[in-house]
């Protein structure tokens, strides 16, 4: 048990949720490009972005990055959250 929460809790667990995020990418695309159904491609970068970003704050805030860089991540992924935002209100 000791084990996994010192995963956890490390910058390492940033590694693994981009490792599902990406896998999620991939599935998300092939399902796109082979069937036109789905989310076009760049509605899933704008979610999976925002989503990525966040993964990646999580990993510099246990990796101790300074905080201009953590406001860096965290604006970017507020950027990629409001151009979802955008995209779904124009469907």
């Amino acid at each position: 048990m000791d084990a996994l929460l010192q995963f956890v809790v490390s910058p390492q667990i940033a590694l693994l949720l981009l490792f599902v995020l990406a896998i999620e990418a991939l599935v998300l695309f092939v399902v796109w490009q082979r069937s036109s159904k789905g989310l076009p491609p760049l509605e899933i970068v704008s979610f999976l972005g925002a989503g990525a970003l966040f993964a990646i704050a999580i990993g510099g805030a246990y990796a101790g990055v300074s905080p201009v860089v953590m406001g860096m991540i965290l604006f970017a992924a507020f950027l990629f959250h409001l151009l979802d935002i955008y995209l779904r209100w124009k469907a």
